[in-house]
């Protein structure tokens, strides 16, 4: 072997040992959720793009971020795990007018900790709203370079396209361990009532420690006040005495607020409740009114046996979500019942005097729960059911206030989920005047797992649904409740990973299916 050789060789190891041109790739090309703040003041923060490095690249030395709209964003950070590496103050972009600039900007992001990559990982930008955004506001967010050592990386990828969100409730807030189970209704003077479960020691159903409580909103889901009970039995033993899985119903001829919601009394709820809807053996189903906006409640009253159609049923309550008044004035629940062989059913509730008195329905559909109603321009109930078996989701409708039921013909063929509750709300009726009809829908979009929280749009009575636009990606609990801010626009309330989310979404874009 020649020395000219062997220095050949030696030279290729020793480049094979050098730090490498980076290659990194854009880990995200759709938001996966919207940039949100939050309800009670603090700061949030909103990951919008990452990418990995490897451990032989150069040190990275800064990122240059793209913003559509700059005025909507106060701060940048780049993050390796939960270290901030770099950080640019958006406050300090001003035109030459002092005002913050509308048109796309560059960011340039210093990395001050190179290091902290130099064992590769994940660079992650996330972005703190402004004051500025509003929940009708849209941002594109880009990522335009990167710079290792002397070395700059572009990104061949499109910027993406943010909404933004309020975040109503989450973990922790007011000593409350978990928020769940959304509903929301808007009244005549424009309130927005948000129901929900305050889960005080966890994430367990009932029967646990679980109240009622409820947030307003005034300015259209902008701002949320603080939350205030709506039903909370107290008791020696908190958790004998839990209520939730509430369900929220706004009566426009009255002004009056409805809410129901399933009391465990005695630990009686799905659990061990039995045969017979005996006080103290079988949970209630309890309803309670507002006349003032929410502000405060009325003392909740025991429906069950009222208006149970079998005596002999171990559990009767409400679907939780939304219910509706019809055209005619009625209020109507949307309902689910435990028959004395522990068989499931969905069915209804409903009161033909303004709530002095209340009457139960029969089964729509078996192994069914968690529904969800609309009145069609028939003047028939369409009820929309949540599967046991994995199936899309159970459809059927009623012309006699669920005494009989007929299956719809797209039951359990056109609107998949993963074994969750869902929302449904009518927007828009030829009936009601309106110049075409509207459905809308809202579910985790997949049939294996509760993410891809999906609105879906149904222009001929829940026929078909032709129209989709999925708002948050992640796992998470995956109920909601739909509301109808105006006739363009829709609020959507949903469980995220870890709390509560109110968006705003123009109905122009939820876009026709790809």
């Amino acid at each position: 072997m020649t020395l000219r050789y062997i220095a050949s060789l030696l030279a290729f190891v020793a480049l094979g040992t050098c730090a490498q041109a980076a290659t990194p790739t854009l880990k995200l090309t759709t938001a996966l959720e919207p940039i949100a703040r939050n309800a009670n003041g603090t700061e949030r923060a909103t990951r919008v793009q990452a990418f990995d490095v490897t451990a032989d690249a150069e040190p990275i030395k800064s990122v240059v971020v793209t913003l559509s709209e700059p005025k909507f964003i106060k701060r940048l950070e780049a993050r390796v795990g939960v270290n901030v590496v770099g950080y640019f103050d958006a406050n300090g972009i001003f035109d030459v007018d002092g005002n913050r600039p509308t048109n796309a900007t560059q960011i340039t992001i210093e990395i001050d900790k190179p290091d902290a990559l130099a064992n590769g990982g994940e660079l992650a930008i996330w972005a703190f709203p402004d004051a500025q955004a509003t929940l009708d506001s849209k941002l594109e967010v880009g990522v335009k370079s990167a710079t290792f050592g002397d070395e700059v990386v572009s990104f061949d990828a499109l910027p993406i396209e943010y909404r933004f969100g309020v975040l109503v409730r989450d973990s922790g807030w007011d000593k409350v361990a978990q928020y769940r189970i959304p509903g929301i209704v808007q009244t005549n003077k424009g309130t927005l009532i948000a129901v929900y479960d305050a889960r005080w020691n966890g994430f367990p159903d009932l029967p646990a420690d679980i109240d009622v409580m409820c947030s307003r909103s005034f300015d259209g889901g902008e701002t949320w006040e603080p939350m205030r009970p709506v039903m909370d039995f107290h008791g020696d033993d908190e958790v004998a005495e839990g209520v939730g899985d509430p369900c929220a119903l706004f009566d426009p001829e009255t002004g009056r607020v409805w809410v129901a919601a399933l009391w465990a009394h005695n630990k009686r709820s799905t659990q061990a409740s039995e045969p017979g809807l005996e006080f103290g053996k079988s949970g209630r189903y309890m309803i309670c009114y507002s006349d003032d906006d929410g502000a405060t409640w009325s003392e909740p009253r025991d429906v069950t046996n009222e208006a149970a159609t079998d005596s002999n049923w171990r559990l009767f309550f409400q679907g939780p979500g939304n219910g509706i008044t019809t055209r005619d004035g009625k209020l109507v629940f949307p309902s689910q019942f435990i028959d004395k062989d522990g068989v499931w059913f969905s069915t209804l509730l409903w009161s033909d005097d303004k709530g002095a008195t209340w009457h139960g329905g029969t089964g729509a559909h078996k192994m069914t729960c968690e529904c969800q109603v609309v009145e069609l321009n028939d003047d028939s109930l369409m009820l929309n059911m949540r599967n046991f078996n994995g199936q899309p989701r159970s459809v059927a409708t009623t012309t006699d206030l669920g005494k009989t039921w007929t299956e719809h013909a797209t039951s359990n063929k056109a609107l998949v989920e993963p074994v969750c509750q869902a929302s449904l709300i009518k927007v828009k009726s030829t009936k009601d005047g309106d110049e075409s009809n509207l459905l809308a829908f809202m579910n985790p979009n997949s049939k294996t797992g509760r993410v891809d929280m999906t609105i879906k749009l149904s222009e001929d009575e829940g026929m078909t649904w032709s129209r989709e636009l999925t708002i948050y990606r992640p796992g998470c609990c995956g109920y909601s409740s739909l509301v109808k801010i105006d006739s363009e626009t829709l609020g959507a309330f949903y469980e995220t990973s870890g709390g509560l989310m109110f968006q705003r979404v123009k109905i122009a874009d939820v876009a026709a299916k790809q």
